[in-house]
């Protein structure tokens, strides 16, 4: 027999037809799995607020949102540990960027990576949030020396400015004034012809020496 609370209501009956009651939620662990468990299972599976939010069952209810094709996103589903955002972010590697995925603690930084290169070519609303990440920044800007994209953030990044510059160079040939703080670009960029090493910022420069008027 079913648990009965209040006017003789049956959670268990009620639990598999998906209703839901405020007593038996409070009162009955085994109603409030059921109940989830029979949301979680329908086809489509049916969002219950509550369940998303129950540290018993939130896991297990959310999974099935990220597990369906194409994945729902819930917002209420992004709680650490979660698998489902786990699953979701991972379905969402484009067309659309999720800038919830992008901003989470645990999945952000992963995300973000899978879309440096494309963030690199286009404007992508959102993608600002993942220059938090240290190896988005990376990936991000190797791909914009290969594109032959001048970017002032990736040359002024203190761990990777100079390689990007150097990798930039080697593409373009061109000179960058935000690059030329790095000495092996500088080297590069005044060594590559006549003209360039007798302008007058090569020639200026102490960090090397070159031949006067570039003879």
């Amino acid at each position: 027999a079913g648990l009965l609370l209040g006017a003789g209501a049956d959670c268990n009956t009620m639990a598999n037809s998906l209703i839901y009651d405020d007593a038996c939620w409070v009162q009955s662990d085994a109603y409030k799995n059921l109940f989830c468990q029979q949301a979680a299972l329908s086809s489509p599976p049916h969002w219950a607020q509550q369940c998303a939010v129950a540290l018993e069952v939130r896991n297990a209810y959310c999974k099935v949102f990220g597990q369906i094709d194409p994945p729902r996103f819930q917002a209420e589903c992004f709680f650490p540990l979660s698998e489902y955002k786990m699953i979701f972010c991972e379905k969402n590697l484009g067309p659309s960027f999720i800038t919830a995925c992008a901003s989470d603690a645990e999945v952000g930084e992963g995300y973000c990576n899978q879309w440096a290169s494309q963030i690199a070519t286009q404007t992508i609303t959102g993608s600002h949030t993942c220059n938090a990440y240290p190896s988005f920044i990376q990936t991000y800007c190797e791909a914009k020396a290969a594109n032959g994209a001048f970017d002032a953030q990736c040359a002024g990044a203190s761990l990777i400015g100079e390689t990007y510059c150097s990798q930039l160079f080697l593409v373009t040939n061109e000179f960058y004034q935000a690059c030329f703080a790095h000495t092996s670009y500088a080297i590069a960029y005044c060594t590559s012809n006549p003209s360039a090493m007798s302008s007058e910022i090569c020639q200026n420069d102490n960090r090397f020496t070159l031949p006067a008027g570039g003879t």
